[in-house]
């Protein structure tokens, strides 16, 4: 245990659950509370467990990789059947706002997408790979790319082109390719022009996007728009001025939520902040967030400092960064788990660099 309290970048992880266990100390509402805490338990136990487990090298983290990739893709396969099957239909109810059906969330599936091809893409560079294994991680890179512009799902979208942007920059600042970064580049500005002229569920998505942006300004909003996310990271944020310090708490946060929307929005029906910081904030306050932050911040740095050329490690961390902006991430089971399984696995391989 006293080596463990001697790496913050593991024990850092268990902050998200002694937040909401810190939280119920002011909170009426034990009900959500106890959920909350259900949900954060894997931050107190898993880092303490993958942290017992010997280090992994770098070809066993490639392969964990792979796996997932291989998971991904295969997973690929029903959704684009059932997509061509009734394309028509499926691109009207992106028309309206409604998601292509997925094995998970829309949203957090978007994400796994956008990291099995950042995968792909990463492990084909490793030399070591035979040529065909390389092609075949090219060729199912390029696959899962245009995959996810049917799937039509931005935080997964941008997120894939934030991670491309971190490779082109950093290939840019250290000299390195600089060619293959402009052409990166220029095709990755091309894309989205040609999707929304070639694929029409990416195209029903955007006129979606700016359809609702202006529903917004008029004050017209359905149930779980971008108008009605937007609402509910104002009232987050207004909750969070009236708990500055320490937040609302983490069992309350639901209640307030709740009355903010009746009271302000003239609405029965309510959603929480759809951003994972917003909600930290709103809910332990900015001491909560600040802590929150440094839990999310200082393993990257370990692994970045331990080894920069862990480019799997960046890009997933990357990915996390857009869905916490996005959602709120760490309230789902499966979200925890993607960010804590990825994570760990990262922080056991530097473990055999040190």
């Amino acid at each position: 245990m006293s080596a463990l309290l001697s790496k913050p970048e593991w024990w850092l992880l268990s902050v998200p659950f002694f937040l909401v266990l810190f939280g119920g100390l002011y909170s009426d509402d034990s009900s959500y509370w106890l959920t909350r805490m259900r949900i954060k338990i894997p931050f107190l136990l898993l880092p303490m467990a993958f942290y017992l487990l010997p280090g992994i090298n770098k070809k066993t983290y490639e392969q964990i990789h792979l796996i997932f990739i291989l998971i991904i893709t295969l997973s690929s396969l029903p959704v684009v059947w059932g997509m061509i099957n009734d394309y028509s239909s499926i691109v009207d109810a992106l028309g309206h706002g409604r998601p292509v059906a997925t094995p998970v969330s829309h949203i957090r599936y978007s994400l796994f997408v956008a990291l099995a091809i950042s995968s792909s893409f990463i492990i084909s560079e490793n030399k070591h790979l035979k040529t065909r294994y390389q092609n075949w991680l090219r060729i199912n890179g390029f696959y899962l790319i245009f995959f996810i512009h049917f799937l039509a799902v931005r935080s997964g979208i941008v997120a894939l082109y934030l991670v491309a942007l971190y490779f082109i920059f950093r290939q840019l600042y250290e000299g390195r390719r600089k060619r293959s970064a402009i052409i990166l580049g220029t095709v990755l500005l091309t894309i989205p022009f040609l999707a929304y002229q070639l694929i029409p569920s990416f195209k029903e998505r955007i006129n979606y996007m700016v359809e609702d942006a202006s529903q917004y300004q008029k004050m017209e909003w359905n149930a779980y728009s971008d108008a009605e996310r937007i609402l509910s990271l104002r009232a987050g944020l207004d909750i969070s001025k009236r708990y500055p310090v320490f937040g609302a708490g983490t069992g309350d946060l639901r209640g307030e939520m709740q009355t903010y929307f009746y009271d302000h929005y003239d609405k029965d029906t309510f959603i929480m902040p759809h951003n994972q910081f917003i909600s930290i904030l709103a809910g332990s306050g900015l001491v909560g967030l600040l802590l929150f932050v440094l839990a999310l911040v200082f393993p990257v740095c370990h692994c970045y400092r331990t080894w920069p050329g862990n480019h799997l490690f960046i890009a997933m961390s990357i990915i996390i960064f857009i869905s916490l902006m996005v959602e709120n991430t760490f309230e789902t089971s499966i979200g925890v788990a993607f960010y804590l399984f990825f994570t760990l696995i990262g922080l056991n391989h530097t473990k055999t660099l040190v």
